[in-house]
């Protein structure tokens, strides 16, 4: 086994940590990837993904297209707005989707927000993409040690080395693995404890697994309707004003999972709402998208509650010897999927280009350790800013234009 001093640990095997064992055995290292989880991820939500993922994972493959096979372009977009109680319904047909409130590229975080990327968005499982990426791991990278089920119980650093300290899910059995740095990408957990600053707004969603359903139907959707319009028997969850649904689409070669996943903004926490309500919700949502024909899949199972609070990491983004990645610099919006794109997208790139540094011989470390510190956070900041004026609409609250300028405020 490689010494410590060529070893890259990761430390989670969702779309950021697969990205950052990918470019850490791009750049030379030895690297050992740990899951909590099995190997074969499960998760269900759909990520939007912004183009600028699709030339991430196009780099990171060495130009290839194995990585963004696993992408679904969405190919149509529909509209749905009310007006004086009038309803219409149209569907562009367009094959590019540009979208305002969406610009998560790298270019557009980098001039301040001007420039919208037209090129068609992605879509796909988060279990679909989580799978493929793991996939491309065990077939191009079978150097890549890969420990699933395993927990990392704790971290303790020298100036010169970093150990994970690892328990076994299923043995309970103990051991320890030491690397030249870590990676923690583990979606938010905060191994190190640093420090984040929650913000107050907070949103709702009910998702509902449907029967399969035909792509060709229906792709994408954005829905607004008044409060009186809604089933009555929904009125208690649904704010008045902007319903949202997405419906997500096939091809995950999973044939466990469903097809179709329709998320509804609700007005309170799903988690202490009736069920039936809930269903009713689904079921209003799905009648918006022109999926009225389909039934929810029998079980608790196909409700899926989630209540979203952003945060954002006010601390470094390198410890000694361990840099944070994806989800732990930022709690993004769930609707716009800003954590998908942001870490596949954004960070993974900035990511890459510091661990191909780290690995040359003679580097001054201390000098890129600092630009990775700064930029990740500042990357953060700029897409939770997108993410907290997407919330903030769809909360009803006027879009906040000091949330931009307070951009340096956030990463000090």
């Amino acid at each position: 086994m490689p010494v410590a001093g060529n070893r890259l640990i990761v430390v989670g095997a969702s779309v950021g940590g697969a990205y950052a064992a990918i470019a850490g055995s791009n750049a030379g290292f030895a690297v050992t990837l740990v899951e909590k989880y099995p190997a074969l991820a499960s998760r269900r939500t759909v990520f939007n993904l912004a183009p600028s993922v699709a030339d991430s994972l196009r780099k990171l493959d060495d130009g290839g297209n194995e990585l963004v096979d696993a992408l679904q372009v969405i190919v149509r977009r529909y509209s749905d707005d009310t007006v004086n109680g009038q309803t219409n319904v149209e569907n562009t047909g367009r094959s590019i989707i540009a979208d305002h409130t969406r610009r998560l590229t790298a270019a557009a975080l980098e001039d301040g927000f001007t420039g919208v990327d037209s090129r068609p968005w992605s879509r796909v499982e988060i279990a679909g993409i989580e799978n493929h990426m793991r996939e491309y791991i065990a077939r191009r990278h079978p150097d890549i040690e890969t420990r699933y089920g395993t927990t990392l119980e704790g971290i303790t650093q020298t100036r010169d080395s970093v150990t994970a300290h690892l328990v076994d899910g299923v043995t309970g059995a103990k051991d320890s693995i030491d690397g030249a740095w870590l990676v923690s990408a583990t979606g938010g957990r905060n191994v190190l404890g640093v420090t984040r600053q929650r913000f107050p707004e907070s949103a709702h969603f009910v998702g509902g697994l449907l029967e399969p359903v035909d792509p060709s139907r229906v792709e994408l959707a954005r829905s607004y309707r008044l409060g009186e319009d809604l089933d009555p028997r929904t009125l208690a969850l649904n704010p008045a004003g902007q319903g949202w649904a997405t419906v997500g689409l096939p091809g995950t070669g999973r044939r466990e999972l469903p097809n179709s996943l329709v998320w509804a903004q609700i007005g309170r926490d799903a988690r202490s709402a009736d069920p039936d309500e809930l269903r009713h919700v689904i079921l209003d949502r799905a009648k918006l998208v022109g999926l009225d024909d389909l039934e929810l899949l029998p079980g608790a199972d196909a409700i899926l509650p989630v209540t979203v609070q952003l945060s954002l990491l006010r601390d470094h983004a390198v410890q000694g010897r361990v840099l944070l990645a994806g989800d732990e610099l930022v709690g993004p919006y769930f609707p716009t999927s800003t954590g998908g794109s942001h870490a596949l997208g954004v960070n993974g790139p900035r990511l890459a280009t510091t661990l191909q540094k780290l690995h040359v011989r003679g580097a001054d470390v201390a000098k890129v350790l600092r630009a990775y510190d700064r930029g990740a956070r500042t990357d953060a900041a700029r897409v939770l800013a997108l993410g907290r004026n997407e919330l903030l609409e769809d909360l009803g609250t006027p879009r906040r234009a000091t949330v931009r300028a307070h951009l340096v405020d956030l990463v000090r």
